[in-house]
């Protein structure tokens, strides 16, 4: 599991946003549960103007929102979504939960999720482990959605021009 301050989390997940910046790296590859951070970056919410993106749910804090795939992590993607001199982690195969389920998470690092963490992955309760660190968060929405206020095009073209 990895945190990530929305609304890039909540982008990953929209399958929007294909590459995670980071300063370090990994050896894993394979699933990787998204976490959303508490605190929300003020530039992502820009960008999303830019690119001419809005939401349609609230930016969800401090739950599991989905999983992807860690691929290849590479200092050289032609991503949009890559910015120079950082390590452009790879990632594919966007799920997003069922329900929300509040999670603890750790800045900086990769970390193991809760035991009960498939609980966010299924509308019917399997059951709670005793050691559970998750509890159900209600929601309107289960997962932030996307709305574009301009062509595709032209959110290609911002993505392109602003890196």
């Amino acid at each position: 599991m990895i945190t990530i301050q929305q609304p890039w989390a909540a982008l990953i997940v929209a399958g929007i946003k294909d590459i995670e910046n980071r300063t370090w790296t990994t050896a894993y590859q394979g699933p990787l549960l998204i976490q959303a951070g508490i605190k929300i970056d003020r530039r992502g919410l820009r960008r999303l103007d830019e690119l001419g993106l809005e939401l349609d749910a609230p930016l969800h804090r401090g739950v599991i929102l989905g999983s992807v795939h860690l691929g290849e992590i590479t200092r050289s993607s032609a991503s949009p979504w890559a910015r120079p001199y950082a390590q452009h982690w790879k990632l594919s195969d966007p799920q997003p939960v069922v329900r929300l389920l509040e999670a603890r998470g750790q800045q900086g690092r990769l970390f193991d999720p809760p035991p009960d963490w498939r609980r966010a992955f299924t509308e019917h309760d399997a059951g709670t482990t005793r050691l559970s660190r998750v509890r159900d968060v209600p929601a309107d929405e289960v997962a932030p959605r996307f709305r574009e206020k301009v062509t595709p095009e032209a959110a290609l073209l911002a993505a392109l021009n602003g890196g």
